[in-house]
């Protein structure tokens, strides 16, 4: 999942526009365990096979309290490691974090940084592991003096370090960097104080973030809640103007639930032979799978190609179709240009797999 950057505008995959961009700070031991500014926070987590930061649950306790975005990294230690063990290592001490911070593999061990294979292999690994694919920190020089288009390709993000100047402020310089085998950064890490604070830029916005972190993926009390934390606040995309949201139902099982509507039915005509003639086709079974991708609300059709689409029913959500389905609900938003994943319509046949 990748946010485009052009000409100063934010895009998740060519669909949702997100035109903003966060301030935030990246830390480790060496700063003290306060609640920075920013509206940020990612901490060294782990290093090597064997090293855990003392202050990363500190710090990260206070500013996830404080309302703060997080993000957690680890250091690679190429010369030391193989990258499986190390992938390892930093999952399992990570594992309170997830499907709350963005991940990261910070990529600076000297000598070691043109072992593209394996930085991958770590990347593969954690996303095997954890279902969230991380982010990869590395210097602007590092990013055009090897080949990272295996990294790229495979939806790993960058997180680049450049510093046009010395400056220690929030004032963000001109970009003048290549993203080499990347269309575009996720972050970039724009002043480097020297033991005080880093200052980053990310480009997108809080809901861009949490997807990056995959939030609303996780699981909370039972699966009819879990609408994966979709907070008001972060559902900024127009909504519909031809018909208006239905009001909510006084269920109180209800409030946890996306609201969907339901569309007119168009008035039955009679049917012809030739209608007739169809309706069994359309209903044809092979091995167990229908022919056509025409079916009823609540069904599960397959397609000629092997894709598979189900039509919404009313009291339906997107939490719990993805469930159903075993996907997520931003892959069902891409697949079916659902511009609010607040907002899907009884009726509405959508791609599940």
């Amino acid at each position: 999942m990748c946010f485009l950057i052009k000409s100063g505008t934010c895009w998740l995959g060519s669909r949702y526009n997100i035109c903003m961009t966060l301030f935030g700070t990246d830390q480790s031991k060496w700063q003290a365990d306060t609640v920075t500014e920013g509206d940020f926070i990612i901490l060294k987590a782990t290093e090597g096979a064997g090293y855990v930061d003392s202050s990363c649950d500190t710090k990260y306790q206070m500013n996830k309290a404080a309302g703060k975005l997080l993000g957690v990294y680890h250091f690679a230690r190429p010369d030391l490691n193989d990258a499986i063990s190390e992938a390892k290592f930093f999952v399992e001490n990570i594992r309170g974090y997830l499907n709350e911070a963005i991940l990261a593999l910070d990529w600076e061990q000297p000598g070691t940084q043109n072992n593209v294979d394996w930085a991958k292999a770590w990347l593969d690994e954690v996303y095997k592991l954890t279902g969230v694919k991380p982010l990869i920190y590395m210097s602007a020089s590092v990013v055009i003096a090897y080949d990272w288009s295996e990294v790229a390709n495979a939806d790993y993000g960058l997180w680049i370090a450049g510093y046009p100047d010395l400056r220690s402020s929030w004032d963000l310089p001109e970009f003048h960097y290549s993203t080499g085998a990347w269309k575009f950064y996720a972050l970039w890490q724009f002043t480097n104080s020297h033991g005080s604070l880093d200052r980053d830029v990310f480009m997108g916005d809080k809901r861009a973030w949490r997807l990056y972190a995959k939030v609303y993926e996780k699981r909370i009390e039972t699966p009819e809640k879990a609408e994966l934390l979709v907070e008001r606040e972060l559902l900024d995309f127009d909504k519909p103007e031809k018909e208006p949201k239905l009001k909510q139902n006084k269920d109180a099982k209800k409030e946890t639930q996306v609201e969907v509507k339901q569309k007119a039915k168009p008035e039955k005509r009679a049917a012809s032979n030739d209608d007739n003639k169809n309706s069994k086709t359309k209903q044809k079974k092979t091995a167990g799978r229908l022919t056509s991708v025409e079916g009823v609300s609540g069904e599960s059709i397959k397609s000629e190609n092997g894709e598979e689409y189900y039509v919404i029913e009313p009291g339906d959500t997107l939490s719990m179709i993805s469930l159903r389905f075993h996907t997520d609900i931003m892959t069902l938003c891409i697949w079916n240009g659902i511009m609010d994943p607040d907002l899907i319509y009884a009726g509405d046949k959508i791609r599940v797999k």
